[in-house]
């Protein structure tokens, strides 16, 4: 009897104690997160990965992130930030516009819309520009204030009794379009590849640290 009451209670103690709300919502946005892709099905950079998770909980929708990269695209870490129902057309007459400039270019319209061809891309967006914003994305651009606000009143919070650098301390930058980014400040904030290029192998090894401390820190 006394062996069997010991097996019991040790069963007990190794039985796996049930989750709490915060870890089902964290498991449950991990799992959502994990199966999101860009329009080229990349999924989410596992060193960004917790950060969009915790902005998402947050209530703060992510679009777009990149962990970083020590010699292409942005050498640092950054969380891309907009609020839901971001309309299809920014400017008036854009669709139009853009699939002129796709017939003249002889390419396909999506890769106009996306930027894939790059100089047919830029004179649509140039001519289209003058027209001017329309009425729904206006009001999709006033939907990302609060956000704004909210980020940075958390990370005010956060870093109000801490001394932090400026290429490690997070700040919020807004987008041309009406989203924003959150990012280390500092220099690392950059075109990685000419800044590469030029580092000796002290200071790309120092760039490489100073990225893992932001992502730990996210």
């Amino acid at each position: 009897m006394f062996k069997e009451n010991i097996e019991q209670n040790l069963g007990s103690e190794n039985q796996e104690q049930p989750k709490s709300e915060k870890e089902n919502l964290w498991e449950e946005k991990r799992k959502e997160i994990e199966q999101t892709g860009d329009r080229l099905g990349y999924r989410v950079d596992d060193g960004i990965k917790e950060s969009v998770i915790t902005m998402n909980l947050l209530e703060l929708p992510t679009h777009e992130s990149c962990e970083g990269h020590s010699d292409r695209g942005i050498s640092a870490p950054w969380v891309g930030i907009e609020a839901h129902g971001r309309p299809e057309e920014r400017f008036i007459g854009e669709k139009e516009m853009f699939q002129r400039i796709a017939d003249k270019y002889k390419v396909s319209l999506e890769s106009v819309v996306n930027s894939d061809n790059f100089e047919a891309w830029s004179e649509a967006i140039i001519k289209v520009s003058d027209n001017g914003e329309t009425e729904e994305y206006k009001k999709w651009r006033k939907e990302n204030m609060p956000l704004v606000k909210r980020i940075k009143e958390l990370l005010e919070e956060f870093y109000r009794d801490r001394e932090v650098s400026d290429n490690i301390q997070l700040v919020v930058s807004m987008s041309a379009e009406g989203g924003f980014r959150i990012h280390n400040g500092g220099e690392d904030y950059r075109p990685a590849k000419n800044a590469w290029e030029k580092m000796n192998e002290e200071e790309k090894e120092a760039l490489r640290e100073r990225e893992l401390i932001i992502i730990k820190r996210k």
